[in-house]
């Protein structure tokens, strides 16, 4: 219905554009009858179209979708938000900025790849404007940019009604004063976005702190199809009129933390729940919502992050904005949905319902959370994090160490199933990749489970000693400290050194070091020097390019730089990368053609870890010990992409 409205439209907006033209006057008619004069129509062309690089087209003041174009059209909202957008933000190599990092080229350029095509505006929304369109994109707003006017509340409530649908991004705490401005639409729709931050409890339902949270709870309806956990990097709850129209809902552990209006770096709240009930209500909340209203429908989701480049491939973010999107348009009985079709170039699962996330977690003990975002950068990759064994339109398993304790045997002593790994097995045989990743020194069981399946005769060696799979004695091999010549004969690793960084600080630095770079903190904050607490990003942002891998080639001289490689030989496949200790190589990877796929084994993957990486993904991996693992992780991914 939406289409047939939609061409009608175009026809006649099209005649009616051509008619003003001879009169002196340009685009269609308002509600009133009257000509708008400042619509500028173009039905010759699709206008700029996003790529996988990153949207390379100018934002043309308005473009209609091309005459006899029955394909779902998607407005993209531009003029009361400016960032975080899929025109102005993209993932990529060099791209270490927040706005950039979150943004929504991924999701976008997969539309665009399956006849959801869409079309950025900066001018007001209004009747005719929003007409030919099915679907009106408004993303999380921010303060800067215009409010919208009245005429806009009644175009988008008009546009709704008569059949068009309403994808809204919400956020925590009326950050930006979004909410209120939503609000002013979404509420006679029968949804308001929350002044609140949902807030949820590690390790179980968040994968850092209290804002990163995961949900595992979804209402019966299309758009939770095929969804089993979305995660948001601190969000809102929302308030429906009608229960029904929840779609997805927080821990009954959680809680609504309030606003501090006072705190206009965030308008966080206090992080912890108040006595009263009625102003921060327990959960289980609702963290988004779909409904009517009249012919049309709307979809609000109370996070931005959870469909930027970054973090839309965690979880099923990704599979939840797809059904959405198609929810709205009103094609969820499409055949192949479309988080189903497949997504931009070499495609990598990490299976973490067995290591329950680490992937994605930032502490500094553990987690592969910077690594996860780094592969994100690469253009010619889809890295996502599954909540369990997707096979589908997947190139590459690769299986993290699950060696991070919870404390809780729930998720400490998790293990494959049987039927997992024999799919495990099939997948490699009949032409997969599949990559084992895990420490000599402490191998968790669920990796051993995947080498008694998927090898014969494994074996790591050191000093003389042997381990094989079923060894109940680990080996204890040496860790040489210091940054080491990496060598391939499998792919380019040339003039690489590795090394992994331990917990504390590094680089060494002094104390009147320390107070500088306090200083330099607090007047970028505004505090107080007296107030700032650094830690080790700070130190790495400020200190560590002043240090040159030679300095550590004697294995380390500093007693805070805990750097180091395993000694260790693996007994099984051929040498796939390898690095120069003092005393001989030592062994990081073999791999191993098995059946038609091939099987690559990490027996030390300490340097891809967030104690050497860091838990900001946002800094540039400007320092030696983390600027030659980034590079050499890309190098990697390349080859498994087969470039």
């Amino acid at each position: 219905m939406q289409h047939l409205r939609r061409a009608n439209h175009v026809h006649i907006c099209a005649l009616l554009a051509a008619v003003l033209l001879l009169l002196g006057t340009g685009g269609c008619l308002n509600g009133n009858g009257e000509a708008e004069n400042d619509v500028d129509v173009a039905n010759d062309t699709t206008g700029p179209s996003p790529s996988w690089e990153c949207w390379d087209g100018e934002v043309a003041d308005y473009q209609l979708p091309p005459e006899g174009d029955d394909r779902t059209w998607i407005l993209v909202d531009l003029l009361h938000t400016d960032i975080q957008t899929p025109t102005d933000h993209c993932l990529h190599r060099d791209q270490y900025a927040y706005q950039g990092t979150y943004g929504f080229s991924r999701l976008f350029d997969h539309f665009e790849e399956y006849d959801y095509p869409w079309a950025p505006t900066e001018l007001e929304l209004s009747g005719p404007r929003l007409e030919p369109y099915d679907i009106l994109f408004i993303n999380l707003l921010h303060d800067r940019n215009p409010d919208f006017t009245q005429d806009e509340v009644e175009a988008i409530k008009e546009f709704v009604h008569d059949g068009g649908g309403l994808f809204v991004i919400g956020d925590h705490t009326n950050v930006y004063r979004h909410a209120e401005r939503i609000n002013r639409f979404l509420e006679p729709m029968g949804l308001h976005m929350m002044y609140h931050t949902a807030v949820d409890y590690p390790p179980v339902y968040s994968v850092s702190g209290l804002g990163w949270i995961m949900m595992f709870d979804f209402a019966d309806h299309p758009v939770n199809e095929g969804v089993e956990m979305i995660s948001f990097k601190t969000g809102g709850p929302i308030d429906s009129e009608n229960p029904d129209d929840d779609l997805v809902f927080t821990s009954d552990q959680s809680f609504a933390d309030y606003w501090d209006e006072s705190n206009d770096g965030g308008y966080y709240g206090t992080w912890s729940q108040g006595d009263d009930e009625e102003l921060e209500p327990s959960g289980p909340l609702s963290v988004a919502a779909a409904t009517e209203y009249g012919d049309g429908r709307v979809a609000l989701v109370g996070d931005q992050n959870i469909f930027g480049d970054g973090w839309v491939n965690l979880g099923h973010n990704f599979e939840f904005a797809a059904n959405i999107v198609e929810w709205l348009a009103g094609n969820e009985g499409a055949e192949t949905p479309l988080r189903e079709k497949p997504r931009r170039g070499h495609n990598i699962a990490f299976p973490a319902h067995v290591n329950y996330y680490q992937t994605a977690r930032n502490s500094h003990s553990a987690g592969y959370y910077a690594l996860f975002v780094e592969a994100n950068r690469n253009q010619n990759i889809t890295a996502r994090v599954t909540p369990g064994l997707e096979m589908l339109n997947t190139d590459t398993l690769f299986f993290h160490s699950a060696d991070i304790h919870f404390g809780e045997s729930e998720l400490d002593d998790r293990l494959y199933a049987d039927d997992e790994l024999d799919e495990i097995a099939d997948f490699l045989d009949d032409g997969g990749q599949v990559v084992i990743s895990f420490q000599a020194g402490d191998i968790p069981e669920s990796s051993i489970q995947l080498l008694d399946t998927l090898t014969e005769d494994f074996e790591l060696e050191f000093d003389g000693e042997t381990w094989s799979p079923g060894d109940e004695t680990p080996l204890q091999p040496e860790r040489s400290q210091g940054f080491h010549q990496a060598s391939s004969s499998a792919f380019d690793i040339d003039g690489v050194h590795l090394g992994t960084l331990g917990p504390g600080e590094f680089p060494p630095h002094s104390d009147d070091e320390a107070d500088e770079i306090r200083q330099t903190v607090a007047d970028a904050r505004g505090e107080d020097v007296e107030d700032v607490r650094i830690d080790g990003d700070d130190i790495y942002r400020n200190l560590a390019s002043d240090y040159a891998p030679e300095q550590f080639d004697d294995g380390g001289s500093r007693e805070d730089t805990n750097v180091y490689l395993y000694d260790v030989a693996v007994n099984w496949g051929e040498p796939f990368w390898e690095a120069e200790l003092p005393g001989g190589t030592t062994a990081i990877a073999n791999h191993k053609v098995v059946g038609d796929g091939e099987l690559i084994i990490f027996v030390q993957d300490g340097f891809w870890r967030n104690w050497t990486l860091g838990t900001n993904e946002l800094m540039r991996p400007e320092a030696f010990f983390r600027k030659d693992v980034v590079e050499s992780y890309h190098r990697f991914l390349d080859y498994l992409a087969g470039e």
